[in-house]
């Protein structure tokens, strides 16, 4: 399950004038002398430029929201480190509570990000590693890291694929115990009323409407994203 970034129109800002550093990110970057902010000239990210960046609103490399949901504005930023083999990039994050301790999104490695974006949903951050693709993971804080793909209560999942795996079904409970209670159509869509499960093994109640509402446990990796079923 991926995100794909929708390029906009010409950002306001330049590249020859960024907006000022966040307080919190700067306190970090003073805390990791080794550590700098994303920089295309020196740090290379396939073919885009600074310019390319403004121009699809994706830069500068950080962005600010909620993402640890206490009311406060904590930022994210793709972080490069100068090493032996090269750069190395990664996405992190801050957060006003604990300010100049990292909470990493993607740790540090030889693939380049480019982008730390949030869009419809505040606490979500995007790792981009490109703006013109479909395979762009998002993340969100559970309370401990940054998860992968992790639905919140009240969120709308969908379920199955529309050409490929088993049906979708519903199960009467979580777990290695759970049975079937319900056939679902790919494709198909229910909110999330609890999260379950832990990461890596997680697990939604959800609610499906229909002639009759019906309720059930699904699994985390029979869930799809609504581009994968359009078309």
């Amino acid at each position: 399950m991926v995100v794909s970034l929708v390029l906009g129109a010409v950002a306001a800002i330049s590249a020859q004038a960024p907006t000022s550093v966040p307080p919190l990110l700067d306190g970090l970057l003073r805390a990791h002398a080794s550590w700098r902010l994303l920089d295309p000239v020196r740090h290379p990210v396939g073919d885009y430029t600074v310019a390319d960046l403004v121009e699809l609103k994706h830069w500068p490399p950080w962005t600010v929201g909620d993402f640890d949901r206490d009311g406060r504005s904590d930022v994210a930023a793709v972080i490069v480190t100068d090493g032996p083999d090269g750069p190395r990039y990664g996405v992190a994050a801050v957060h006003a509570r604990r300010p100049g301790r990292p909470q990493w999104i993607v740790p540090l490695a030889s693939r380049p990000y480019l982008a730390a974006a949030i869009y419809e949903r505040t606490d979500v951050v995007v790792a981009a590693h490109c703006l013109e693709c479909d395979t762009n993971t998002w993340y969100r804080w559970n309370g401990r890291a940054y998860e992968a793909l992790l639905y919140a209560t009240g969120e709308t999942v969908v379920f199955g694929e529309a050409r490929s795996g088993p049906t979708p079904q519903l199960f009467d409970r979580a777990g290695r115990r759970a049975r079937p209670i319900a056939t679902l159509a790919p494709c198909s869509d229910g909110r999330v009323r609890r999260v379950g499960g832990r990461p890596g093994v997680r697990w939604y109640l959800v609610e499906v409407a229909g002639a009759t509402r019906t309720r059930g446990w699904v699994p985390a990796h029979r869930l799809t994203e609504a581009i994968d079923c359009a078309g």
